[in-house]
């Protein structure tokens, strides 16, 4: 074999095996969509002119259909993502072909996906109390990162005895000089402590015999709390009352009037109200990944990303009424039979296999 030969056959592997190399790193490159608080959901999603939202790069991926042989990211740069709507995601945003979807934070940025409202325009109320127009239906306020208490009486790490359970006339014995007919009564509640779990009662209306006062608490929380054996009804129970002006005597605390939409705030030591962030949720569940057992969502990746300032309501239509492991009484039937129902979560997943949270993905305020 003449010495052109070797070099014609060397020549011709070594272009195969950079043809390989090169077909092998082309197979592991990903498709890359990014998004900004400052972008445009109407641009192409790239670096230099990316989306405005995560359901804009969603739906673009989306498009790419199921032949994507390759792992698709999508980059999130620094900032806030202030949500509207809870984001959702099906078995469309899944990986195709043992691929993932990725969506992660860009380098070392911090992208944060929240459902936060800023509570501005404070003025002075009088007492050292603060006051802000808020229409909103919310159960917790953030200021300057940090959660205030909803106002209550006792303060923090102090609680009142009830005397006992009144299960014939179903209502609640307790020491007759806790309560007072406070405006807005309808708007109290009465946090009891049971065994092992939480009732909270909105107040409907009492009578004081002697030393006693006798506590009606509203429909449907007053039959079911009635009507239900366990969680036990004791003696001695620890409880405290919650959401009247008439409370708010501690700093940190803080009380919203439904009826005029006023929300009213003690600040801390060092809080300046015209400068301090103050936000409420606006949101209960920022994502829900909902798959079903036919078509399950998997492959799916959040890394890098924060998601904060979700809230939670109470269920207008059965009140909470803790069980146990956080799960809430809907219905009771005879002989202690109970359905039970699971309060919303900040990240939702059902049906679904193969996710990934992965470093610095955090969950805060929620």
């Amino acid at each position: 074999m003449s010495i052109n030969q070797i070099v014609k056959i060397y020549l011709i592997g070594l272009i195969s095996l950079l043809m390989l190399i090169s077909s092998i790193a082309f197979s592991q490159t990903s498709t890359e969509f990014f998004v900004s608080p400052n972008g445009n959901d109407k641009k192409p999603g790239t670096i230099k002119q990316p989306f405005a939202t995560i359901e804009a790069a969603r739906d673009a991926v989306r498009k790419l259909g199921d032949k994507t042989d390759h792992d698709v990211i999508i980059f999130l740069r620094e900032g806030s993502y202030e949500l509207k709507n809870t984001i959702l995601f099906d078995h469309r945003d899944s990986g195709k072909n043992g691929n993932r979807i990725v969506y992660k934070a860009f380098k070392d940025e911090r992208p944060i996906i929240r459902s936060g409202r800023e509570v501005r325009n404070w003025l002075p109320a009088g007492n050292g109390l603060f006051k802000a127009h808020v229409s909103a239906e919310f159960r917790q306020l953030y200021v300057n990162g940090k959660r205030a208490t909803r106002a209550r009486t006792p303060n923090c790490d102090e609680y009142y005895r009830l005397k006992f359970w009144n299960e014939r006339d179903r209502e609640i014995i307790i020491d007759k000089n806790l309560i007072q007919q406070w405006k807005n009564f309808d708007q109290v509640e009465m946090i009891v402590h049971l065994h092992w779990a939480e009732a909270i009662l909105p107040l409907a209306s009492f009578e004081q015999f002697g030393d006693y006062a006798y506590v009606a608490v509203q429909e449907p929380e007053r039959d079911l709390v009635f009507r239900r054996m366990y969680p036990i009804k004791s003696e001695n129970e620890a409880f405290h009352f919650e959401n009247a002006l008439e409370f708010l005597d501690q700093a940190g605390e803080w009380y919203h009037d439904k009826s005029t939409n006023m929300l009213y705030y003690l600040p801390r030591p060092g809080e300046d109200m015209t400068k301090a962030e103050a936000i409420i949720p606006q949101l209960e569940t920022l994502i829900r990944i909902q798959g079903t057992l036919d078509y399950p969502v998997h492959h799916l990746t959040f890394e890098g990303i924060t998601f904060s300032h979700s809230g939670w309501i109470l269920p207008r239509d059965t009140g909470m009424l803790n069980c146990q492991a956080g799960h809430y009484s809907v219905k009771v039937e005879p002989n202690n039979v109970q359905y039970f129902a699971r309060p919303p979560a900040a990240v939702y997943i059902a049906a679904a296999h193969h996710l990934k949270y992965r470093a610095g993905f955090s969950l805060w305020h929620t």
